[in-house]
């Protein structure tokens, strides 16, 4: 069967209409706020080996913006032992029933294409929320960004003292803990 020209330019310009509106698509899927999928904020503290996990936070993410926020239940923290749990929630400690949450909100500072596939070492500068006490804010981070969605890492230290963490636990406590946030979107 033999096609003529003006058949194969309508069947090529069809085929290149219907590539340009799957990258569109693809575009706008990484032009909006992200929700997360999964994640783990942790901390820990070496003095008494303290450590605790929690998996109840809100957080999105806007990679053509280069925005990100988290909202983090304070009360979600579970501990390895009951009465470090019970130390944590007691207004001598994290004092979860005035303070119930923890907040951040920030801009990815970057002049990489974050849409890109690939791995994207970053750093993530905004207003830092706990117990109450907002604080400029800055870290390293790693975002990853695959065809399945996009994943965050970053890893620091967290001055206690300069969040009014110094009540009577906090002694068990190193002045820097380590904190550790992972989140899928």
């Amino acid at each position: 069967m033999k096609y003529s020209q003006s058949h194969l330019l309508q069947q090529f310009q069809r085929l290149i209409f219907l590539l340009a509106l799957l990258l569109l698509s693809a575009f706008l899927t990484f032009a909006q706020a992200l929700p997360v999928k999964t994640g783990t904020v942790s901390f820990s503290s070496a003095k008494k080996k303290v450590s605790s996990e929690n998996t109840s936070f809100k957080s999105t993410i806007d990679l053509t913006a280069k925005t990100i926020t988290y909202e983090v239940d304070m009360a979600g923290f579970s501990f390895e032992k009951d009465v470090q749990k019970k130390h944590y929630d007691s207004e001598n400690g994290a004092n979860v029933a005035s303070f119930t949450s923890a907040t951040f909100s920030g801009n990815i500072i970057t002049e990489q294409d974050l849409t890109a596939i690939g791995e994207h070492k970053v750093i993530v500068k905004g207003k830092l929320n706990v117990l109450g006490t907002e604080l400029d804010f800055e870290t390293p981070a790693l975002i990853t960004v695959t065809e399945e969605g996009v994943a965050t890492q970053a890893e620091f230290l967290l001055n206690r003292e300069k969040f009014g963490i110094i009540a009577k636990y906090a002694s068990m406590l190193d002045d820097d803990l380590k904190i550790k946030v992972s989140a899928n979107y």
